[in-house]
């Protein structure tokens, strides 16, 4: 089994914890490859990274310098948001980065939390599918912005199942470029609009228990497809099985903070840090939520209206945030909550 992350040294612990909770859940799998596209790793948390794979027989890691690997490819680099780190575009170019005899991969990215065994999905027949994802709760406007109808399938690229061996022969990563170069580098939630920007029609879907999003713990399924505006998504019964039978925690904020801060409301904020204190990190110290208050208070108000209300709610903050930086990133959902 191959597994790609990718992080910079802000992210190395929770990717750490990621990798130590798919080393405990697939135990049956004859070996497990961790590929870490790394940005600037400090060569300590390095060493917990490696620490934690070496605790287990069966599991081996490999770093791929990420920043030296992408000097051919600058003017990706000279495009993207000044703001967002690099490494956020790097599962875009894993066929490029991996050795040709990775022919499939599954990245995660390093907010999740493994619970259950990932071998059925492993073993997937991709058939002629690029990639295969969890729908994602992003609103009508994300398709469009990436040229896409109100109907098209739109996965979080969070937890994929990727076929690299035909992303190699098809050409993908060059589709890519194209795509980004045509939007002057500004594609609307960056990588994951550059996906199903690019290969809509080349996406399988996968059941959301392998992509278990902190709203499908915080509402139930009227209120979120209400709060997202939703028109065509899982069926209440499908976030029940993501609830109660997670394969994959994916801890997005959303309202709930992440569960390595302070005052963090998820449910299964207890998973991140059993992990976490089984590698090679040790005990948890929760770090600042940066969160103010009156944020959290306004998240809690938003969380509990009914999802017309609270859409009410979302577009009176995203008109007042075109006029103050007072309101900016306080209601979720107004942007990409990866």
């Amino acid at each position: 089994m191959h597994i790609a992350l990718a992080s910079d040294d802000r992210y190395a612990k929770p990717m750490t914890a990621a990798i130590c909770s798919v080393l405990e859940n697939n135990r049956e799998a004859d070996r497990i490859t961790f590929h870490i596209l790394d940005s600037e790793i400090s060569k300590k948390n390095k060493e917990k990274i490696m620490k934690t794979v070496g605790a287990h027989d069966k599991g081996s890691v490999v770093f791929y310098d990420f920043l030296k690997l992408m000097s051919r490819f600058d003017c990706v680099l000279t495009l993207t948001e000044p703001s967002l780190p690099r490494v956020s575009y790097a599962r875009l170019f894993l066929g490029e980065i991996l050795p040709l005899d990775v022919e499939k991969i599954i990245y995660l990215d390093s907010d999740m939390i493994c619970v259950d065994s990932l071998q059925e999905i492993w073993e997937m027949d991709m058939g002629d599918h690029l990639v295969a994802g969890a729908l994602d709760t992003a609103r009508t406007e994300a398709r469009v912005k990436v040229g896409l109808s109100p109907q098209s399938v739109y996965i979080n690229s969070g937890f994929l199942v990727i076929n690299i061996s035909l992303w190699r022969k098809e050409n993908t990563l060059g589709a890519f470029l194209a795509f980004i170069k045509e939007r002057g580098g500004n594609v609307f939630h960056n990588d994951q609009g550059v996906i199903n920007g690019v290969i809509p029609d080349r996406i399988r879907i996968i059941a959301p228990r392998y992509n278990a999003m902190t709203p499908y713990f915080m509402v139930n399924h009227d209120n979120l497809m209400g709060k997202f505006e939703l028109d065509a998504f899982y069926t209440a019964e499908e976030i029940e099985e993501a609830v109660s039978q997670p394969a994959i925690l994916h801890f997005v904020a959303f309202t709930a903070s992440r569960p390595w801060e302070r005052h963090c409301r998820h449910p299964l904020r207890h998973e991140y840090r059993h992990y976490l204190e089984k590698s090679a990190w040790g005990e948890l110290e929760l770090e600042k939520n940066h969160r103010s208050v009156a944020r959290r208070a306004l998240l809690r108000l938003y969380e509990k209206l009914p999802g017309t209300w609270s859409c009410v709610l979302a577009r009176i903050y995203r008109k007042a945030r075109r006029n103050t930086a007072i309101f900016c990133r306080m209601i979720p959902g107004t942007r990409n909550h990866r």
